[in-house]
């Protein structure tokens, strides 16, 4: 496995960058742009992610370019690093009911 550098993007960045597509795959160019990354060093970058089950790898999906998509496995990793939205809690109780 190759060393992350200073400056590129985190696991959790590609995740987040991934997010908000539903079902529509990303291809590495875009994906690239987005992370701040050249496109050739998206394959390997995203390797690890793509063997965790993570993100789905779409190879040659269009004019022979490889594509990206969050997998549910991947969107659950993501909540379960983000976690709940800020101002809540898993462990706080239910507002009480208005009567």
């Amino acid at each position: 496995m190759r060393r992350l550098t200073p400056g590129d993007p985190t696991d959790l960045e590609i995740l987040r960058a991934l997010t908000g597509r539903s079902d529509q795959p990303m291809f590495a160019d875009a994906l690239a742009a987005l992370l701040g990354i050249a496109p050739g060093r998206v394959p390997s970058r995203l390797a690890w992610l793509v063997t965790l089950g993570y993100i789905d790898c779409l190879i040659g999906a269009k004019d022979n370019s490889d594509a990206y998509r969050l997998t549910a496995r991947g969107q659950a990793e993501l909540a379960r690093r983000t976690g709940p939205p800020s101002g809540s809690s898993p462990a706080d109780p239910a507002p009480p009911a208005q009567t």
